[in-house]
């Protein structure tokens, strides 16, 4: 198993892990350059570990396990709201999940009826042509009519 870590894109700040002499001595752990788009590791991942951010939506849109690491931060990710499967309470979870999905596969790993709402009230809203949309209402804000 290879574990990449993704640092935070936004500048200057970076989680401290990041840094971790003990961290880069592990064969089988990197970080990944700034470079590295996060959708190429999604595409390339088995499983993906989300700490509350919008990175991993497309990893649910296809079905890709992601994990929620809900006790990592004082926040709620909108993945663990929406399907309770994926969330981490603790490590004993991260070891579970993970190796469920190395010994069942993925299939099953989401309740579809979540996975369905998650997409339909967080990515689908108004429709599957959403960037079409946004297009247009930036366009009327900036025309002065909404």
């Amino acid at each position: 198993m290879e574990i990449i870590i993704k640092p935070h894109t936004r500048s200057g700040w970076k989680q401290s892990l990041t840094r971790s002499k003990s961290l880069k001595k592990l064969a089988n752990v990197k970080v990944a350059d700034d470079s590295v788009h996060s959708t190429y590791l999604m595409n390339w991942a088995d499983i993906c570990i989300d700490l509350a951010t919008s990175v991993v939506f497309e990893a649910i849109r296809c079905g890709k396990p992601v994990l929620a690491a809900d006790y990592l931060h004082a926040g709620r990710s909108a993945a663990a709201v929406y399907m309770p499967e994926t969330e981490l309470r603790c490590r004993d979870d991260v070891y579970q999940k993970i190796s469920d999905v190395l010994t069942k596969g993925r299939d099953g790993f989401y309740v579809e009826a979540h996975r369905q709402r998650f997409i339909s009230e967080m990515l689908d809203v108004g429709g599957q042509d959403v960037l079409s949309r946004y297009v247009m209402l930036l366009e009327a804000m900036g025309s002065g009519t909404k």
